[in-house]
């Protein structure tokens, strides 16, 4: 609309009046506001082009957020029109707002935005949880593991035998151990080992950590975990007695008397309690023990297993009796798993094979 041109005031009517009033003039222009005086008053219009007044333009009273739009207005807060910040078309209002375009507009960016934030979020806590299990399998194995090399290490010489499966691992495990006297001493006295008779009793060289408990057993010269020579294993293999009450530190009694088949060169004999067998079985990894020594390997025991590990995916036990003049190897492997993860620890025990 060219500068200075008047129209007809809404005072006066043409469906957007609010009062009496005549003609107003518009005196600036602001960006898409056009201001116009009318009676002393500063108001502020807007045109829509869509509504046909004054030559296909409607000017409609607007207020922007709420508030008057001019600097300039003479009268009181009352006095503004009821109208103030609405259109008003044919007799008919429409409050001013988001259209529904808007509206679907503003609800997809939202979407979008939830859904890169929980991408954000969801990646960070998967990996947490996953780190969190891996570390649970790998604390699982390794103290699997230690436990099984503590028995192994403890082991006595040349007793580690496999089945052929690889599951299952049995040991026969000492307390004790010491050196026998083979020589009575100068002036003569000493109660030596004699490998010509059925000995009941013998001195240590020494003293032993603890004392023999009636019920052990006496091993010396362990070669073979097969066989009936030099086998703990084998009853009639002649190298494991039985001890008897009355034992000292210092003094080891038989009972029933027994002979040694070999003597051990450098003079050593153990103290065994019993056999231990580890085993995997259905998806664990048990502890047998406190069973009879027998000559045939046990897969599994005849008694209640205790439970070492659980999620056992695999495993496989391996033995290098290597020579008498260095140690054997076991070898140890242990798969676990938990949701869909494998874990895999692999361990190896030297273990002392001289007799």
């Amino acid at each position: 609309m060219p500068p200075d041109q008047t129209i007809p005031s809404p005072h006066s009517g043409g469906g957007l009046g609010w009062g009496e009033g005549s003609s107003c003039k518009r005196t600036s222009q602001q960006g898409e506001w056009t201001v116009f005086e009318d009676k002393c008053e500063t108001v502020c219009f807007t045109s829509i082009p869509t509504f046909p007044h004054q030559g296909g333009r409607s000017y409609v009273p607007l207020s922007k957020s709420g508030e008057r739009c001019c600097s300039r207005f003479s009268g009181s807060e009352n006095s503004l029109p009821p109208l103030w910040g609405r259109a008003r078309v044919g007799g008919h209002s429409s409050p001013a707002g988001f259209t529904l375009i808007e509206l679907i507009v503003v609800i997809v960016i939202i979407g979008i935005l939830a859904a890169l934030g929980g991408q954000l979020i969801v990646a960070p806590v998967t990996g947490y949880v996953d780190l969190s299990r891996r570390t649970r399998l790998v604390d699982q194995a390794d103290t699997a593991l230690r436990r099984m090399q503590r028995d192994i290490r403890a082991a006595l010489p040349n007793s580690i035998r496999i089945d052929a499966t690889g599951q299952f691992l049995e040991m026969l495990n000492t307390v004790d151990g010491g050196r026998y006297r083979r020589y009575p001493t100068p002036a003569g006295v000493g109660d030596i080992l004699d490998f010509a008779i059925a000995d009941n009793s013998f001195d240590v060289l020494g003293n032993l950590s603890r004392i023999p408990v009636a019920g052990q057993f006496v091993v010396i010269y362990n070669v073979s975990s097969a066989g009936n020579i030099a086998n703990a294993y084998a009853a009639g293999a002649g190298n494991r007695a039985t001890v008897g009450g009355g034992s000292t530190l210092a003094s080891v009694v038989l009972a029933p008397a027994f002979q040694f088949a070999m003597r051990s060169p450098q003079q050593r004999f153990f103290i065994v309690d019993q056999a231990v067998t580890y085993a995997c079985q259905r998806g664990v990894l048990n502890r047998y023990d406190n069973y009879g020594i027998t000559a045939a390997q046990a897969t599994p025991p005849a008694v209640a297993p205790a439970l070492v590990t659980g999620n056992v995916a695999a495993c496989n036990f391996s033995y290098n009796p290597g020579a008498s003049q260095r140690a054997g190897l076991v070898t140890l492997s242990l798969t676990l798993s938990q949701a869909g993860e494998n874990l895999t620890l692999q361990h190896q025990v030297h273990v002392v094979n001289v007799p």
